[in-house]
C-alpha cells in the first residue's frame, strides 16, 4: 500500500503547481487583469446581459483604455499558451473577495468565478460571459479547514442570481452571516479579469487516497528487473531500432514497467508502435500526457504513416472519427509478405554493415567502430587532440602499448623540442653536424641579413626574387659586352631581316632569301661594329641582342635605350657570394621543410627568412641533445607527430592525447585499407535500407 507521506507528498506538489494561486493568494496587479470595478455604465450593464462587448465601451478614457489594452493582449497570450500546452482554459472574470488575514491566515480569496471570451478585434478586444458563474472551490475549501463552516454553494449562486448585478451585497451579507462570530472575514466587492484556473483545488478535492494495485506499483520499489524477453515478428507502422522493439514487446506483452528517455531518442514512434500493435491485437489504449502538443505530435505521425483516426482526441473526437472512418473507406488489401521480405533483405543488409564495422582487424586488434568510438571520444575532450599527423602502418604495432612512444615524447619536450615550430624561428629541425658548424652558419646567416641583403636590394630595387637578381646582373652583363662591340643604335634597329640574313645556308634555320640580299644585309650588319671590333659569330651576336633588348622591355619600368649602370662588377660579385651563402645556409635547414628553397622566395618573405635566422637562435640551443632524441623518434615513425606538437606547442599534459589521436587516426587507415568492405556501403544506400 502506498505510504502516506508519498499521499502528503503528492499534495505539496499540486498545491506548488503555478507557484501562487490567485485563487487563493489574489493582489491586484494592473500588468496582469482588466478591472471592471470602475468601467462605463452603458457598455457594463451590455456586459452583465451576456452580450458580445468592446473593451472600449467598457473603459472609456483613453489612458485607462491603454492600459487595459495592453493587460488584454498579455492576458489573451498567456490563455492561449496554457491552453495549447496543457489543455486549459484560464480566461476567468472573478467578482467579490474575502479576506482571511484579521484571523491570522494567510488567504485572500475571490468568491465567484465566470469563464469569459476574449477575442481580438482589430485593435480592440470583444468580452463576453461564455457561462453560468461558480463558487471559487479554494473559498469552499477554506472556510471549511480555517473555521469549520460548511458554505452551501446552491445557496450563495441563489442571492447571486437574485439580482442583475454581478456581485449584489446579498451575497457579501449571506457571507457574513453564515461566519458570524466564528470568523473576521473582510468581504469587499472587486470584478477583475485575468488568469485563473480552479485545477489545483479541483485536484485535490478529487485526491482519493484509498490503494490501488497501480498506484502501489507505481510507488512500490522495484524488487527485481525485467525478464529477458524474446522479441517476436511484430507489425511495425514506423521504424525501431532494437531497444524501441524490446519495449513494444514488453508492452505487448503485457508487463508494467516505465521507459525514462530524452527528446529526440524517439518515444513518439516507440509510443506510435505501441498503441498500433495493442490496437491490433483488438485492445483499448487511453493515451495520457500533461501537454496537449504531445497528443498532437502523436495524432500527427498517425496521420503521416496513413493511419489517420487511429488515435482519437479528446478535444478534436469529431474530426479524427471523420479522418478513421474516411481512412476506412479507402483501405486497399496490400501484400504484406512482399514487403516483409523487402524490409528482411534490408535488415540483412544493415548487419553485414554493421558486421564489418565491428570485425576485428587481425593484424591490429581492434574494428572500426572501436577507432570511430575513440576518435570521437577524443574529440569531445574539453581540450581535443588537434593533431592531422600519421604513424606509418609498419610502426602502428610498436605503439600499441604507447608508454614507450610517450617517454620518447616527453624526453624531447624536457630538451625543448616542443617549443618551437616551424613559424617559430627558421632553424627549426636545423642539421648540422658540430658545434663549430653552428657558429660558422650563424655568422653567415647574420652577414647576409645585415650587410649582403641590403646591398642588392637596393642597387636591384626592382626584383621579386633571388633569381630575378641574377637574371638583372646577367641582363646587365650580356648588355655590356654587346656595347663593348657594337654601337648603341644597334638596339634601336629591327635585327629580324639582319638575323635571317646572317643565318647559315644549311640547318634548322636556312631560309629562301637571295644571295645578292643575303650579301646587303651581311654588310649592313657589319656596319652596327664598333671600329676595329671583329665578331666570329654574327648571326648569334644579333641573335642575343634581339633576347637582350626583349628583355630590357620586359623589366624597364620606363622606356629607355639598354644602358648598364656603374658597379655591376661589384654587384656581380656581392650576388655570386650571396647566392653561395644561401645555399650553405640551405643545406643545413630543416630537410622535411615544404617550403621553397631560400633562392625561390620572394624577397619579402626572404628579408624575413633572414631576419629570423639572424636573432631567432634559441631553437639552436642544446641542438645535440635533441637531435639524438629526435633520431629516436623519426625511427619510431613519430616524425611527423613531433612536427605537428611543435606547430601546435603541445604542453605536456596533451602528449599521450596527441599521441592516441595520431595513433587511432592512423589505426583507421591502417584497418579500412586490409578490409575496405566497409567503403562499399555509401550513405545513400544505408539510408535506402533504414527506410525499408
Amino acid at each position: 500500500m502506498a505510504a502516506l507521506e508519498n499521499w502528503t507528498k503528492w499534495q505539496e506538489e499540486i498545491r506548488a503547481i503555478g507557484v501562487t494561486n490567485p485563487l487563493t493568494n489574489f493582489e491586484v496587479n494592473s500588468f496582469g487583469q482588466i478591472d471592471l470595478e470602475r468601467s462605463h455604465p452603458g457598455g457594463f450593464s451590455q456586459f452583465v446581459t451576456g452580450r458580445q462587448t468592446l473593451l472600449s465601451n467598457l473603459v472609456r478614457d483613453p489612458l485607462a483604455f491603454s492600459r487595459a489594452l495592453s493587460a488584454a493582449r498579455r492576458i489573451k497570450n498567456k490563455s492561449d499558451r496554457i491552453a495549447s500546452n496543457f489543455g486549459i482554459e484560464t480566461l476567468h472574470l472573478v467578482g467579490g473577495l474575502a479576506n482571511f488575514e484579521a484571523d491570522g491566515f494567510d488567504f485572500n480569496i475571490p468568491i465567484l468565478l465566470w469563464p469569459i471570451s476574449l477575442v481580438r478585434k482589430a485593435d480592440d478586444y470583444e468580452l463576453a460571459l461564455d457561462g453560468e458563474p461558480r463558487v471559487n472551490p479554494a473559498l469552499v475549501e477554506a472556510l471549511d479547514s480555517c473555521y469549520g463552516i460548511k458554505l452551501n454553494e446552491a445557496d450563495l449562486l441563489a442571492r447571486q442570481n437574485e439580482s442583475s448585478d454581478l456581485v449584489p451585497v446579498t451575497v457579501l451579507n449571506y457571507l457574513a452571516n453564515l461566519s458570524g462570530t466564528t470568523a473576521n472575514l473582510d468581504l469587499k466587492r472587486i470584478l477583475v479579469i485575468s488568469n485563473f484556473t480552479t485545477i489545483v483545488s479541483e485536484l485535490l478535492s478529487d485526491f482519493d487516497k484509498r490503494s490501488t494495485p497501480l498506484l502501489d506499483a507505481l510507488v512500490g520499489e522495484a524488487t527485481e528487473g525485467l525478464a529477458d524477453i524474446d522479441i517476436p515478428e511484430l507489425n511495425l507502422v514506423v521504424d525501431a531500432d532494437a531497444t524501441q522493439m524490446r519495449i513494444v514487446s514488453r508492452a505487448l506483452a503485457g508487463q508494467s514497467f516505465a521507459v525514462e528517455t530524452l527528446p529526440g531518442c524517439g518515444y513518439t514512434q516507440t509510443v506510435v508502435n505501441v498503441i498500433a500493435g495493442l490496437v491490433h491485437d483488438a485492445k483499448r489504449v487511453l493515451v495520457v500526457a500533461p501537454r496537449r502538443q504531445t497528443l498532437n505530435e502523436i495524432a500527427d505521425r498517425f496521420s503521416a504513416i496513413g493511419l489517420a483516426g487511429l488515435a482519437v482526441r479528446a478535444d478534436s473526437t469529431w474530426v479524427d472519427i471523420v479522418a478513421g472512418i474516411s481512412r476506412n473507406e479507402k483501405a486497399q488489401p496490400d501484400n504484406v509478405d512482399s514487403v516483409r521480405n523487402e524490409r528482411i533483405a534490408a535488415e540483412k543488409e544493415i548487419d553485414k554493415y554493421f558486421d564489418a564495422l565491428n570485425s576485428t582487424d587481425p593484424e591490429l586488434g581492434v574494428s572500426i567502430a572501436r577507432v570511430l568510438r575513440e576518435l570521437s571520444t577524443l574529440s569531445a575532450l574539453a581540450r581535443p587532440a588537434l593533431t592531422s599527423a600519421r604513424i606509418p602502418r609498419e610502426k602502428l604495432l610498436e605503439h600499441v602499448d604507447r608508454n614507450t612512444a610517450l617517454e620518447l615524447l616527453n624526453q624531447a619536450f624536457d630538451l625543448g623540442e616542443f617549443k618551437f615550430g616551424p613559424q617559430d624561428s627558421a632553424w627549426y629541425q636545423a642539421v648540422f653536424e658540430s658545434p663549430a658548424e653552428v657558429e660558422q652558419i650563424l655568422g653567415v646567416a647574420k652577414n647576409l641579413h645585415l650587410e649582403l641583403y641590403p646591398k642588392l636590394a637596393s642597387q636591384l630595387r626592382e626584383a621579386v626574387t633571388v633569381e630575378d637578381w641574377g637574371t638583372y646582373l646577367r641582363l646587365f652583363v650580356g648588355i655590356r659586352d654587346t656595347l663593348d662591340r657594337f654601337v648603341a643604335d644597334v638596339f634601336d634597329r629591327p635585327l629580324t631581316e639582319l638575323i635571317a640574313a646572317t643565318a647559315p645556308r644549311k640547318g634548322a634555320e636556312r631560309n629562301q632569301m637571295s644571295g645578292g640580299n643575303r650579301r646587303r644585309l651581311k654588310k649592313l650588319a657589319k656596319e652596327y661594329l664598333r671600329a676595329g671590333m671583329h665578331v666570329a659569330d654574327m648571326h648569334a651576336a644579333l641573335k642575343d641582342i634581339q633576347q637582350q633588348r626583349e628583355q630590357w622591355q620586359l623589366y624597364s619600368a620606363i622606356p629607355s635605350a639598354p644602358q648598364v649602370p656603374t658597379g655591376i662588377n661589384e654587384a656581380l660579385i656581392s650576388y655570386q657570394a650571396f647566392v653561395e651563402d644561401l645555399e650553405s645556409i640551405q643545406h643545413h635547414l630543416d630537410p622535411e621543410s615544404e617550403e621553397p628553397a631560400l633562392i625561390k622566395l620572394p624577397l619579402n618573405a626572404l628579408q624575413l627568412k633572414l631576419r629570423s635566422l639572424a636573432n631567432d637562435t634559441d631553437a639552436l640551443a642544446n641542438l645535440g641533445d635533441r637531435t639524438l632524441v629526435m633520431s629516436k623518434i623519426r625511427e619510431a615513425g613519430l616524425g611527423a607527430l613531433a612536427r605537428d606538437l611543435g606547430k601546435l606547442h603541445t604542453s605536456r599534459e596533451q602528449l599521450a592525447l596527441e599521441l592516441d589521436q595520431a595513433w587511432w587516426q592512423s589505426a583507421l587507415e591502417s584497418v579500412v585499407a586490409r578490409d575496405g568492405s566497409v567503403l562499399g556501403y555509401t550513405a545513400h544506400q544505408i539510408a535506402a535500407n533504414e527506410l525499408r
